[in-house]
């Protein structure tokens, strides 16, 4: 009942009757006028006319500024109230002039006009009983009180005819409540309906075009993929051939073979990257951070590919500290530089960093040939490159956009687009303006070995373990490899005193790689391939696989230097 909008459909509904009450009240005033003129009429009958038709006049204006606007739900009410006490007040006059027992034909004449307003108003004045009451009484109740003496059982007859008809409002009363509150439900009910009814239709369209996004992606992937170990294929059996291959031969495969992995390596890292950032593992750390170094780290090492491609890779503007993550700041960078030296064309490429206001702009030019209005979209999806149906892999994988996008998104940065087809492209990255300086952390080396590393090597998978044993070796490394955590434990008690334990997450048995970091108080680097796993594990340094020999040596080092220092 008092809910706010079922009280305004009831105030609705009380000025959608007025008109036709208004009528009504005209129409027995003009009846009751030509009743009285036939009697012989009176000297009252003019002014009492004058005085219905300003109550008249008053409802409707009442009535025009509703349907203007004019009144707040409250003062509709009232001024709804009001007027209806104004045509009350009008007939409840008209009974204290005419009473039943003064004038027999006239007095009889206005109760039965009383009576019907008062028995129509039971249904025009349903949505407010209050409104009704004040009418039916200043209507009615000068003419029960005119009667009451004279013509006692009229009187009493109007009377109980009053107290019928506030019985009869308050039912019509609830049954209006009823039924808007149903309509209410329905209406309710039916856009529940739609609105399910869309969600799951814009469900079935993001599944169709995640399906799409996802065929699309493993056709990409699976060729891109495919190169590579097809090369490496080939060159293996190049190097297995009987009888051996000229040396000349020999070195120029294994020079390409090193190239393939790292070309392969490059793109599972890219993959990996990515889902990790939908993973959401990956968390942005801000700090203070220069733009400068970041900026010309980019440029160092994008310089060879940019002079090789005929590009000039240069950088302008003032010198900014920001608020931001730096690993995550300098992968955006590199990789909309390096998309800029790969795709912009012979030219030039620009690294520009602006201020404005308290927000700080990375902006890469190009000079390329620009990106049509209706693919600036799609080049933030996997593997989607512009210009390069062949899947020429110098032109990159078509990673680093959507990279570049989860990243922005994740930081909170803002990411935007400007290009003119045939002149060239800006990004432009919006980062939060540093009110410190950055700290400064001094630079650490690690001190060379002044003997063998000894590390003991826990994975269970052969070929993996020939090869961290052979590349470990190589770096002047002594080796003890086990199979198992628990193997690793039978070795630490049997005496091996390795300086770093480089395990799998992954190994047969009760007990993980974690699990074997726990329980002992050596520098553990842990190799995993899954993409859930924080970059550092309790005690444990993290590598994803694949990871290069270089990574894995100095990851060691810095470990080993890191116990000894604490």
């Amino acid at each position: 009942m008092f809910d706010p909008t079922l009280r305004e459909e009831r105030i609705a509904h009380a000025y959608a009757q007025l008109p036709g009450a208004l009528a009504g009240s005209a129409t027995v005033t003009a009846l009751f006028a030509i009743t009285a003129c036939g009697t012989g009429g009176s000297v009252h009958l003019s002014w009492w006319i004058a005085l219905q038709g300003l109550a008249i006049a008053a409802n409707v204006a009442i009535l025009v500024a509703y349907r203007r606007g004019r009144f707040e739900p409250d003062r509709a009410m009232w001024a709804r109230r009001g007027g209806t006490l104004l045509v009350g007040v009008g007939w409840g006059l008209g009974g204290l002039v005419w009473p039943m027992h003064a004038e027999f034909g006239t007095g009889i004449a206005m109760s039965f006009c009383l009576a019907g307003l008062a028995a129509s108003a039971t249904s025009t004045l349903a949505a407010d009983p209050i409104g009704y009451a004040m009418f039916a009484i200043t209507a009615l109740g000068p003419d029960v009180a005119a009667s009451a003496g004279p013509r006692w059982w009229t009187a009493g007859l109007l009377a109980a005819f009053l107290g019928a008809s506030f019985f009869m409002v308050w039912q019509n009363a609830v049954v209006l409540r009823a039924a808007l509150s149903l309509r209410f439900e329905n209406a309710e009910l039916l856009a529940r309906a739609i609105a399910d009814r869309e969600a799951a239709d814009a469900a079935r369209a993001n599944a169709e075009s995640a399906a799409l996004a996802k065929t699309r992606f493993l056709a990409a992937a699976s060729h891109d993929l495919r190169q590579p170990l097809q090369a490496l294929s080939l060159f293996a059996d190049v190097l297995a051939t009987e009888p051996p291959v000229p040396e000349a031969r020999r070195r120029a495969a294994t020079d390409a073979l090193v190239r393939t992995v790292h070309a392969l390596r490059s793109m599972l890292e890219g993959l990996l990257d990515l889902s990790r950032l939908d993973a959401g593992i990956v968390v942005a750390e801000p700090q203070v951070v220069s733009l400068a170094p970041i900026v010309g780290e980019v440029i160092a090492a994008l310089h060879d590919e940019a002079d090789a491609r005929g590009v000039t890779l240069s950088a302008a503007g003032p010198v900014l500290d920001v608020h931001a993550d730096p690993a995550l700041l300098a992968r955006v960078a590199h990789n909309l530089a390096a998309n800029a030296v790969r795709h912009g064309g012979r030219g030039r490429v620009l690294i520009a960093t602006r201020r404005r206001g308290d927000r700080a702009w990375l902006q890469i030019f190009d000079q390329g040939a620009g990106i049509p209005l209706d693919a600036r979209e799609r080049i933030f999806e996997e593997f989607v490159q512009l210009g390069n149906p062949e899947r020429d892999r110098t032109k990159g994988l078509g990673l680093g956009l959507s990279m570049v996008r989860r990243i922005c998104a994740l930081a909170g940065w803002s990411l935007s687009l400007r290009s003119d087809v045939g002149r060239g492209s800006v990004f432009t990255v919006e980062l939060p303006l540093a009110t410190s300086a950055p700290t400064r952390e001094p630079s650490r080396s690690v001190p060379p070995a002044t003997r063998a590393v000894r590390i003991l090597l826990v994975d269970d998978d052969v070929l993996v373990r020939q090869a961290l044993e052979g590349w470990l070796e190589q770096c002047g490394c002594e080796v003890h490899v086990v199979g198992s955590a628990e193997e690793a434990l039978d070795a630490l008690r049997a005496g091996c005193a390795p300086d770093a334990v480089v395990s799998d997450l992954r190994l047969p048995g009760a007990l993980s790689g974690v699990d074997l970091a726990q329980r002992i108080d050596r520098p553990v680097i842990l190799l995993t391939g899954d993409v859930d796993v924080p970059e550092e594990h309790r005690a444990a340094a993290v590598l994803r696989k694949p990871v290069s020999g270089a990574t894995l040596w100095a990851t060691i080092a810095e470990t080993i230097e890191r116990q000894r220092a604490a």
